[in-house]
């Protein structure tokens, strides 16, 4: 897991995201990041919630573990690390199926990416953005709800694991039932890193911002994860911010230097849950 850590540097490296921040409002700021820990948190615990879908019981703790100890594997490259993480810890801990686990972390993905998409799509309407841009985020929204809601995403899992652990099984389809249990703790965290967002903005702003800001942060983040190529989205999710937040007001310049305090930003709150989940890990083993 610390390995994931080496490609988090190189990128950011690569990238020359090391830039000095001025901080406008350190009280602003400081509530984004106390917002930010709560959505990492949650979004840790989701893991719990996601597992009992298929009759597997885990405590909160090792939920926030599986996700904190895998949270870097988004910046190694083909971003597998990102399904495999929780997936591992989980198996060492709890024994349980395999297969079963890799199910639930893809499907875990396909929702979270699906209730991001839709937190943020308001933006959309909330700024004069082009009917191209507008057009095919909607298509990936729906593309991921045809996804989800028939038998393809089922298909492909099967398949999936079929290919990497050799052993037939089949799997319930999701449906909207089974899908609307989890939609409240994967809104929660997404709105929560919205909200967070906004904050981050007033930190770094001495004028006003507007409410449609916080969209951006969820929208952004799941359009650079949908780009599997780039490690993290590095490089895409940024692109995406910029365009987002020139149509929110802000200048070229601005926006860029906020694109990229934005990714230090985000990695401090990955950093925090990183060093909790090794924290309740190592004192839970002790």
């Amino acid at each position: 897991m610390w390995i994931t850590l080496l490609f988090l540097v190189y990128a950011l490296y690569k990238g020359d995201y090391f830039i000095r921040p001025n901080v406008q409002s350190i009280l602003n700021l400081s509530v984004s990041i106390l917002i930010l820990f709560t959505a990492f948190i949650i979004q840790g615990a989701s893991w719990k919630i996601q597992l009992n879908k298929y009759q597997l019981k885990i405590s909160n703790r090792n939920g926030i573990i599986a996700f904190g100890i895998s949270v870097f594997g988004k910046y190694v490259p083909g971003k597998i690390w990102m399904l495999l993480g929780k997936v591992g810890y989980t198996k060492l801990k709890y024994d349980f199926p395999i297969d079963i686990l890799m199910a639930a972390s893809i499907n875990a993905q396909f929702i979270s990416l699906w209730v991001g998409l839709l937190v943020g799509i308001p933006f959309l309407f909330f700024v004069n953005i082009s009917y191209l841009v507008t057009g095919g985020v909607i298509a990936s929204f729906i593309t991921l709800t045809i996804l989800i809601f028939n038998s393809s995403v089922n298909i492909f899992i099967n398949r999936l694991t079929n290919k990497w652990f050799k052993k037939d099984f089949n799997l319930p389809n999701l449906n909207f039932l089974s899908t609307i249990k989890i939609f409240p703790v994967n809104f929660l965290f997404w709105s929560l890193y919205g909200i967070a967002f906004y904050f981050f903005l007033k930190g770094f702003s001495n004028y006003a911002i507007e409410l449609q800001t916080l969209f951006i942060f969820p929208l952004a983040s799941t359009l650079g994860i949908l780009m599997i190529i780039a490690p993290g989205g590095i490089g895409v999710r940024e692109g995406i911010m910029v365009t987002l937040l020139t149509h929110s007001g802000f200048s070229i310049d601005e926006s860029i230097t906020l694109s990229i305090l934005n990714r230090l930003w985000s990695i401090i709150g990955e950093l925090f849950i990183f060093l909790l989940a090794n924290f309740l890990k190592f004192t839970h083993e002790r």
